[in-house]
């Protein structure tokens, strides 16, 4: 007896800008009444969510919406979760990020420590990705969507390629003696190295370094003010020049 093929559900999320806040990025003094540190960005939100059995019907979805051409939209993404199946409530088969114009961004799998029948291809761990779909360098500004705010962020490394990736492999068969760090280079797994900064009230500046998947590493969809340019590529050259000044 054949055994049936496993049934997916696609979650499509619809994002739009928060009505009467601004679209475009800047530091808004009334966040301090909240926040003590403040990132430059603007605020969105989940508008609508739709359940599909096929990621075509997601898709189909998200055609319709876009040539609506509604000012409000910000983008789309689509989680391939399991039916019958558990699993943790953050986890998902594979994610898909969908520009305002319902163009497909990046599709990124699941983490490697799902249940086996859940990965991808039996995957057990990042095997690199595709240099073609490694859109960013170091040095480029990009925006990184968080819940309900979008931030600006800058580059500091990119995911490892499929090639480097089974080099770090070989390396550690030999038993290289970077074998440690060869493994951490691997435990980035598919996701952007980036620095983010924020500003507090007295106008003091603060720099965060954070690995960022890759489906959420996005063009800035709104020009980027000049000053805010030039304070990440400040800080960027922070980060890298106090990385050598840990004490471990």
């Amino acid at each position: 007896m054949s055994q049936q093929p496993e049934k997916n559900l696609f979650v499509l999320r619809v994002f739009c800008y928060v009505y009467g806040t601004k679209k475009s990025y800047s530091i808004d003094k009334n966040d301090f009444l909240y926040s003590s540190n403040v990132k430059p960005g603007f605020y969105v939100m989940e508008n609508d969510v739709g359940y599909y059995q096929s990621l075509a019907e997601a898709e189909k979805q998200i055609r319709k919406i876009s040539k609506q051409k509604d000012d409000d939209i910000y983008g789309f993404f689509v989680t391939e979760l399991p039916l019958g199946s558990l699993m943790k409530s953050c986890d998902y088969i594979s994610c898909r990020r969908y520009l305002e114009d319902g163009s497909l961004w990046l599709k990124s799998e699941g983490p490697s420590d799902l249940p086996r029948q859940l990965r991808v291809c039996n995957k057990e761990y990042f095997n690199g990705r595709d240099p073609k779909t490694i859109r960013f360098k170091e040095g480029d500004i990009v925006e990184i969507p968080q819940d309900d705010y979008v931030k600006l962020a800058i580059v500091w490394k990119t995911p490892s390629t499929t090639e480097q990736v089974e080099n770090y492999r070989d390396q550690l068969r030999n038993h290289n003696v970077q074998a440690k760090k060869l493994l951490n280079e691997l435990s980035m797994g598919d996701s952007y190295n980036i620095v983010s900064y924020s500003v507090s009230e007295d106008g003091s500046v603060s720099y965060c370094v954070s690995d960022e998947p890759s489906v959420n590493v996005l063009p800035p969809s709104k020009p980027v003010p000049r000053k805010i340019a030039a304070e990440l590529r400040k800080q960027l050259k922070r980060a890298k020049e106090e990385e050598f000044d840990l004490p471990f």
